[in-house]
């Protein structure tokens, strides 16, 4: 699963997805009873599920963002849409909550490694000792250090000693996102944030993936939502593949001996997404579904 796509860096967050047992609630359309019987759920349609699945995988592969001040046009002048909703509704607060757990873990991660790092780095690093902004340095040891700022400030070895003074220490709680951790490391270390497997997105994103699945028009995808002609279809078909990798993963997992019914002992039952006969078909629906619309695009384009 999380070889989908190597620069895709929701691949981790993906496989989160999946494992939280949200995407079974999602897929849920009937309540099987003891007798064999099917229950069908209210407002639970094949449509809707299709779109609760489209409208999650819009937020984790081919995200095109949308800048504050185009957000701030479309909302006063909504006929600028047209029959597009152009901006992404925010993930739902369940699925929102994965993604959240997925980042923190992410960072946990890195905090530990990098601590470990810069213990056995060191003396390569050396001091943490110059402002940030004037390149003064200060005077180490007891001599050099006011006390009072000692007494507020946490021990940190991988933020920054100014960081630390500001109340912020290491742990999880004291980091806001991965870019923070990222730009308040202490002096001689550099990270970057895309080498940190998280899911991390604050800012407004485009519904051209959505729209274009609703309405497969795509003239109207480029012209209300503004996705550029040479990057749509790529973004389309990375979209189409990604989904149907999804699927096969899931297939593929659910003919290991491992996830079966029944595979640790008579009377135990270990069932998971991966066996779930909703979960297979609604993935499986939507995966040719999604590729069905995105190949009436090059149909259109050779007439």
């Amino acid at each position: 699963m999380a070889g989908l796509f190597n620069a895709e860096p929701a691949n981790f967050a993906v496989v989160n997805f999946l494992r939280s047992r949200l995407v079974e609630e999602i897929c849920k359309r009937y309540i099987e009873n003891s007798d064999g019987s099917q229950e069908p759920l209210p407002d639970k349609t094949e449509q809707s599920v299709l779109e609760q699945l489209v409208a999650v995988f819009c937020h984790l592969f081919s995200v095109v963002k949308i800048p504050q001040w185009h957000v701030d046009y479309l909302t006063q002048n909504p006929a600028k849409k047209g029959p597009c909703q152009v901006i992404m509704d925010p993930l739902q607060p369940k699925v929102a909550e994965v993604m959240e757990e997925h980042t923190r873990c992410a960072i946990a991660s890195a905090i530990e490694y990098w601590k470990i790092f810069v213990s056995k780095h060191e003396k390569e690093l050396g001091e943490d000792n110059q402002l940030p902004l004037s390149g003064l340095r200060w005077q180490g040891g007891e001599a050099g250090e006011h006390v009072a700022l000692a007494d507020i400030s946490f021990d940190v070895k991988l933020r920054s000693r100014f960081v630390a003074m500001a109340g912020r220490g290491e742990t999880v709680e004291d980091v806001g996102s991965v870019s923070e951790l990222c730009s308040t490391t202490r002096q001689g270390l550099f990270m970057d944030s895309r080498f940190i497997p998280a899911f991390e997105l604050k800012q407004p994103i485009n519904s051209y993936v959505l729209d274009y699945w609703r309405a497969p028009n795509y003239t109207n995808l480029l012209k209300y939502n503004k996705v550029s002609e040479n990057h749509a279809w790529s973004l389309l078909k990375h979209f189409a593949i990604s989904v149907k990798a999804t699927f096969k993963s899931l297939e593929r997992r659910n003919k290991f001996a491992p996830y079966k019914r029944g595979i640790h002992g008579e009377g135990r039952h270990l069932e998971t997404v991966f066996s779930d006969p909703q979960v297979q078909t609604a993935f499986n629906s939507l995966q040719l579904d999604f590729c069905s619309k995105f190949n009436k695009i090059s149909k259109e384009q050779d007439t």
